[in-house]
């Protein structure tokens, strides 16, 4: 990134961070993900392109080839991961982005997950359903929600995933489909982020701000922002809370909700993913660019 394509950092309020590096896909963004043990950062594009990249930003596979890729979630580990491609099939990739098994599902898929270790996937597909498969393409879970689930995350420690509808539901299943609880959400929800153990839950509500939830989903207010927040990732233990805004607002809290740092962007942003310590955040812009920003620095 040029100096020029920095500029817009030295406008923002507050603490800043310091630009650790920067990366440009080859087509606009349709997935971004930070493996939070092994630190890489995975990054999908329109063109089919599948990119792991190091801790400093490196290219260390490339994968092209997938058409119609629509999304992307991988493991913590960063052994496993999958993709979206069409709109209906599951595609299974491992580190060196070789493609382990596909399933068609049927269905057009809304969201995805793989949980922190790369041996179970989750996929909620637009009729209500959603399906938990394994690393042999088991389908080891089911359930079926009033409301079509479009935001997925699998907790770590506990056989469980907690998931959202873009409206009216919040609610967390075992592995196995059985659902543990459900909870009205009568916001509009952009996003879903959760900490490691699903103790604190976290939903870009809109209009209403950004939500916060305990692990059995009582409510823990609202953190209240300037704009109307449309994504939102949070560190692995509860202490820093990033988010963007429809407005192109970029904001950095603590884990009260204070407001470390905000700034505008020049563009979209299409993912954030949290440093699981905290130490700063991997932004993803819609048109292929990938920023990752940190205070302090990430690695030795």
């Amino acid at each position: 990134m040029t100096e020029s394509e920095q500029r817009w950092l030295d406008q923002g309020r507050g603490l800043s961070p310091e630009w650790t590096w920067s990366f440009t896909a080859d087509a606009p963004l349709v997935g971004l993900e930070l493996a939070r043990e092994s630190g890489d950062t995975i990054v999908a594009d329109a063109s089919g392109s599948v990119y792991i990249l190091d801790r400093r930003g490196r290219i260390v596979t490339l994968s092209r080839g997938l058409h119609e890729l629509v999304d992307l979630a991988w493991s913590d580990s960063g052994t496993h991961g999958a993709v979206v491609v069409g709109e209906t099939t599951l595609a299974v990739l491992n580190r060196q982005l070789r493609l382990v098994w596909t399933s068609d599902l049927r269905e057009p898929i809304r969201a995805i997950a793989v949980d922190p270790y790369g041996h179970h996937f989750a996929a909620c597909l637009e009729g209500g359903e959603t399906r938990i498969l394994n690393n042999t393409r088991k389908t080891i879970g089911r359930f079926k929600t009033t409301r079509r689930l479009s935001h997925v995350r699998f907790v770590t420690g506990h056989a469980d995933l907690i998931a959202t509808a873009d409206n009216g539901l919040l609610c967390r299943h075992h592995l196995d489909g059985t659902p543990l609880w459900g909870e009205p959400c009568w916001s509009n929800i952009g996003d879903l982020t959760i900490t490691g153990d699903g103790g604190a839950i976290f939903l870009a509500g809109l209009n209403l701000g950004i939500q916060r939830f305990d692990g059995n989903g009582n409510s823990q207010g609202t953190y209240v922002v300037e704009g109307t927040p449309n994504r939102v990732s949070t560190s692995y233990t509860l202490n820093r809370v990033v988010a963007s805004t429809v407005e192109r607002g970029l904001i950095w809290l603590d884990s009260d909700g204070e407001i470390l740092w905000t700034v505008e962007t020049p563009e979209e942003v299409l993912t954030l993913r949290c440093d699981p310590l905290g130490a700063g955040f991997v932004c993803g812009f819609e048109g292929g660019r990938v920023v990752r920003l940190d205070w302090g620095a990430p690695f030795p």
